[in-house]
């Protein structure tokens, strides 16, 4: 229909053509509104996002599905016993005498078996605590993924708000010159003032490009978490203010049980209680049983045969790989232990740092900052009234930059504190978009 309406042969009337493009572009409005949307939403890049991404695509993480993979062959392959075994011999036969030639041959066909029920059992059961310490090996990487999608994050957000930061410095600069080149022209200031206030703009221009390649870096640092080589968001949306609330040490420790870490080293005690408990199964004694049928030539008659083998020996033939085991196991044991108090103290680290974090944070927040504003106001009026230097001035607004600068990597660093305690504990990283808990 669209290309008979515009075939050159049928042309039509103008007002048919206005009538037809209006109608297409009132349809097509809410079309392009919603691909501006979604183009919008795409630009923007939150930590819940940013972690789900890492867990589906990390090349760590894919790699244990084809570990659970071949685990799962393994223990399939452990439940297989044995095959059975068919064998023929032949006796009396093309010898001398009246065992010359076949007359006299007896040839037997047989099959042989070993039973070893109670020995698949005890392989299956192994194989499956080797899958287990392959799922505490995966959750343990998760963790790690997780904090490290985290942290690049984090870096991110805290190059965004340096920049944001150099912006308003940098535009304080312009203020200044502007300001210096009207008190010149009025000759209220000298010539020096205002050639020091655009060489400190010029500085700010420098920062802020040097920015500007910190965030393409670190972006592109946060997309390989992915395993993406060029990042597909314009800004990590998020803050880095932190919770003034306490984190209790108690109610943190309690977790430190179920870490995936002490998990694994008790699932390693686990394999390593599986294995003696195989190597006594292997070491006992199997019964091999054979049935067959018998044929007499010089008769031309059957019969059937039987017998079993008892291997002779017991456990004492495994004794120094289950002495061997054993040890292991108690090395676990004594592992899991010194793990634990390791963690234990490492948390009591962390959250001492936190909250001196949150103290400082608040600190600067609350009061040196505010104050440093209002110092920054009176050191303009002193100048402007001629009662400060121009030093003196630059001075006071140099001293609020560092001191914004100085709360922006407080917060980033409590941050990061928060995301070690949170791997640590074993604590999910994600449940908000924004980066502070």
């Amino acid at each position: 229909v669209f290309m008979h309406a515009f075939s050159p042969f049928r042309m039509p009337k103008k007002p048919i053509m206005d009538g037809f493009f209006r109608h297409k572009t009132l349809i097509l409005i809410p079309l392009l509104l919603a691909m501006s949307t979604a183009s919008v939403a795409e630009k923007s890049l939150t930590l819940n996002e940013a972690i789900q991404r890492s867990f589906a695509k990390h090349p760590e993480l894919q790699a244990f599905s084809y570990r659970r993979a071949a685990a799962d062959g393994m223990a399939q392959q452990a439940r297989v016993g044995s095959r059975p075994q068919l064998g023929l011999s032949v006796e009396d036969g093309f010898g001398s005498g009246d065992y010359s030639g076949s007359d006299s041959l007896q040839s037997t066909l047989s099959i042989s078996w070993i039973l070893e029920g109670d020995l698949l059992q005890q392989r299956g059961r192994s194989a499956d605590v080797q899958k287990r310490l392959i799922s505490d090996e995966q959750a343990i990487k998760t963790l790690d993924v997780a904090a490290e999608t985290a942290r690049q994050f984090l870096t991110v957000v805290v190059y965004q708000q340096r920049k944001e930061l150099a912006a308003a410095a940098r535009a304080q600069a312009e203020s200044v010159v502007k300001e210096l080149s009207k008190r010149m022209d009025a000759g209220k200031s000298l010539l020096a003032d205002k050639l020091r206030a655009e060489a400190e703009l010029a500085r700010a221009e420098i920062t802020l490009e040097d920015l500007d390649h910190e965030i393409r870096g670190a972006k592109r640092m946060l997309a390989t978490q992915w395993n993406a080589r060029e990042p597909d968001f314009e800004t990590a949306s998020g803050s880095l203010a932190i919770a003034t609330d306490r984190l209790n040490y108690e109610d943190l420790a309690q977790h430190l049980s179920s870490h995936p870490r002490v998990r694994k080293l008790l699932s390693q005690e686990r394999v390593a209680q599986s294995e003696i408990a195989l190597a006594k199964t292997e070491a006992q004694s199997r019964w091999q049983f054979s049935t067959g049928v018998r044929r007499f030539e010089n008769t031309d008659d059957y019969a059937l045969v039987a017998g079993f083998t008892v291997p002779l020996g017991g456990e004492q033939r495994n004794s120094g790989r289950i002495a061997a085991l054993a040890a292991e196991r108690d090395a676990y044991r004594a592992d899991v232990d010194a793990v634990q108090l390791a963690l234990e103290a490492r948390l009591y680290v962390l959250l001492q740092e936190f909250q001196h974090a949150q103290h400082v944070v608040g600190a600067l927040r609350e009061q040196i900052i505010p104050t440093l504003e209002q110092a920054q106001k009176e050191a303009r009026n002193a100048y402007q009234l001629g009662r400060y230097s121009y030093q003196d001035w630059r001075g006071v607004q140099q001293e609020l930059l560092a001191t914004r600068s100085h709360l922006l990597d407080s917060q980033f660093k409590a941050q990061l504190t928060r995301v070690e305690i949170e791997r640590l504990t074993g604590l999910p990283l994600l449940g908000n978009d924004e980066v502070n808990p």
